[in-house]
């Protein structure tokens, strides 16, 4: 489980209000209030662990009903915080913000998984870490409470060649040469390549490649190349990036692949909607 630490969340806070509250000061309100907020649509929840946090660091009372990756309906209440008038004020649109955008890449991930385990239980959905800039952390954290996994968080933890790699060599024989090389050099890792058709795909897995990601080939070369891999290469992993989100998941999860890598996650927010009232 991916969590912020203190003083991230007090980062977000002060970048909002580094200094004082110009507008909601001048009115000069000391009293209790209740911070509500609900969804205007149906959503999973991502970072509702973050927004208690928040609320216990700056001495506010936090309750929900709900906790992360639970789904909610349009109309739900998700939270309430109940503290000072000018606190309040000062955390609720960081607060409402984080939400958005992090119930936005759950409720993505959620309907992705959801469609592509409806035809294949066995099929995983990965993101990938073209995620927001200085955001991977939220990214992640809210993709994996939606109930995806993750591709790779960056080029230290695996290993995927693309045509910018391999355009390197001479010729594709002479890279098919090195993978032998590849797996001895890091045998406790899979050694993936890229392939955009599936003739390479085909001669990548000959040379013994460990998996191929197949970008934005169709559904059926990708199957034909499913067929392939369990006749000749049955320990190869397949699969499949390039354009898929929930749309089109199902097509390409019914065709065996092993998981499905894709960036649509991070597109859109949640609809949600926030009022503070005096109590």
């Amino acid at each position: 489980m991916i969590k912020f630490t203190r003083s991230e969340l007090e980062s977000l806070i002060e970048n909002d209000a580094p200094f004082d509250d110009l507008t909601t000061d001048l009115l000069g309100i000391s009293k209790l209030a209740k911070l509500r907020v609900y969804t205007r649509s149906d959503i999973t929840l991502s970072c509702l662990d973050a927004v208690s946090d928040i609320s216990n660091i700056y001495n506010l009372d936090f309750k929900s009903k709900f906790t992360n990756s639970k789904e909610a309906k349009s109309g739900d209440e998700l939270l309430e915080i109940i503290g000072d008038f000018g606190v309040l004020h000062r955390i609720y649109k960081s607060i409402q913000n984080l939400l958005e955008y992090a119930c936005g890449i759950a409720t993505k991930a959620n309907l992705i998984v959801k469609n592509a385990k409806s035809v294949n239980p066995n099929c995983e959905v990965l993101v990938t870490r073209k995620v927001f800039p200085f955001a991977k952390k939220l990214c992640l954290k809210a993709a994996l409470e939606g109930g995806a996994n993750i591709h790779r968080t960056g080029l230290s933890d695996s290993v995927l060649f693309f045509s910018n790699h391999t355009n390197a060599y001479d010729s594709l024989d002479n890279f098919f040469a090195d993978i032998a090389k590849f797996k001895a050099k890091l045998c406790e890792r899979k050694i993936m390549a890229e392939s955009e058709s599936l003739e390479l795909a085909k001669e990548l897995l000959k040379a013994g490649i460990d998996g191929v990601q197949c970008d934005k080939m169709s559904v059926e070369d990708i199957a034909n190349l499913v067929k392939f891999r369990d006749k000749n290469f049955q320990n190869a992993v397949i699969l499949a990036a390039g354009g898929i989100d929930e749309l089109n998941a199902a097509d390409y999860a019914q065709t065996d692949i092993n998981a499905i890598v894709t960036s649509a996650v991070y597109k859109g927010i949640a609809n949600l909607g926030a009022k503070i009232e005096l109590i």
